[in-house]
């Protein structure tokens, strides 16, 4: 979000303040660098609760009364946070993706909760057609639900697709790199789906020689995961945490993108790979997925846990490798708008919409 919040302070539309509840989750390794942050912040005071939980306390509300909150909803501070607003008459929103269950199981006190919270809120940012229609049916007026897109640092990732041959045969050279190769980023944990990938470059291994798995992240299930290549004698290399320039280099080495996951939300390294060209083969499992990756035309799409499946898709890459390339084309340029400005730019809308007490109308990507 930092990104998108340095180009709402540029842009100094209106006066705004983030509120934080901590620097990072416990299992999360990205940088945290207040001095890059160019808008106001602070962490909330927090309270402790049984069982080690702690709740965020919106003090600043007290003081502050802003025209507009937006907030997430499904942790107890959020829901604390929304209730002190309504009651000191400031106008709420809440940001939505599509949720998962298979990373989230219902829980029964909560989705008897949502309905009458969604029934009241001011406004639901939605990422897209999956998230409206999720807030739809939590009984959200279609006049509160606002367009909220997911947007990714474009121009930093746009120069993978147009680096020199030459550099590219180098970085694949120093990672020993010489055939049909693809690339999973994201958290090394179950929900990610990334043993099903490493399934699936084990079964394309014997179809096509010299295909690899580039696996970047970090996380709880990362010596499970490179167990499980190991057994099964699968070409993957692990790289490790990356981020900033290390991260697009990744990008720069392979020539399409797997995101196998069981359940994300919406998964914006999806995103990334569009903008850096690369033609993507996702699961089913991924929010609004389809309205990102066209199957057969920006990539591929297959169910979840499927090796094969996506072994099959991957393969036909590799025996394909120009239409990959024009699959990759076609994802940069729908991606190509999706950049924090244009984000900034939507979010100002909602905001002064919100403050207003206005209608809006639904207008997806």
């Amino acid at each position: 979000m930092v990104d998108r919040f340095n180009a709402v302070a540029d842009r100094g539309a209106f006066d705004f303040e983030v509120w934080f509840n901590e620097e990072r989750e416990s299992d999360r390794s990205w940088t945290v660098d207040p001095a890059s942050w160019r808008f106001a912040s602070r962490y909330l005071p927090r309270a402790a609760l049984p069982r080690g939980r702690r709740l965020s306390l919106p003090a600043p509300l007290l003081a502050q009364r802003p025209d507009v909150m937006v907030s997430l909803f499904a942790e107890p501070s959020f829901v604390a946070g929304w209730a002190l607003a309504r009651a000191l008459r400031v106008r709420t929103a809440f940001r939505l993706l599509p949720r998962s269950d298979r990373w989230n199981p219902a829980r029964r006190v909560a989705e008897r909760l949502k309905p009458a919270m969604f029934r009241r809120v001011d406004a639901v940012l939605a990422s897209g057609e999956d998230a409206r229609a999720y807030a739809l049916s939590l009984g959200t007026p279609a006049a509160r639900v606002h367009y909220d897109p997911q947007v990714v640092d474009v121009e930093r990732l746009r120069g993978v697709a147009s680096l020199a041959p030459e550099r590219r045969r180098a970085l694949r050279a120093e990672h020993g790199l010489s055939g049909p190769t693809f690339l999973c980023v994201g958290r090394l944990w179950w929900g990610k789906g990334v043993g099903t990938a490493i399934e699936a470059v084990a079964l394309l291994a014997r179809r096509q020689p010299g295909a690899r798995l580039l696996v970047v992240g970090d996380g709880a299930d990362e010596a499970a995961l490179a167990r499980r290549a190991a057994e099964l004698d699968a070409p993957v290399s692990f790289l490790g945490f990356r981020e900033g320039a290390a991260l697009v280099d990744c990008y720069a080495l392979a020539d399409a993108f797997v995101f196998p996951t069981l359940g994300d939300p919406y998964g914006l390294v999806v995103d990334e790979a569009m903008a850096a060209g690369l033609p993507v083969i996702s699961s089913t499992a991924a929010g609004e997925i389809r309205a990102r990756v066209r199957d057969g035309e920006t990539g591929y799409l297959v169910p979840p846990e499927q090796p094969r499946a996506l072994a099959d898709r991957m393969a036909a890459l590799a025996a394909e490798p120009e239409r990959g390339r024009a699959m990759g084309r076609r994802g940069q340029q729908e991606v190509a708008r999706r950049t924090p400005v244009f984000w900034a730019e939507r979010f100002e809308a909602s905001v002064r919409a919100i403050a207003a007490g206005r209608a809006t109308a639904w207008e997806p990507a």
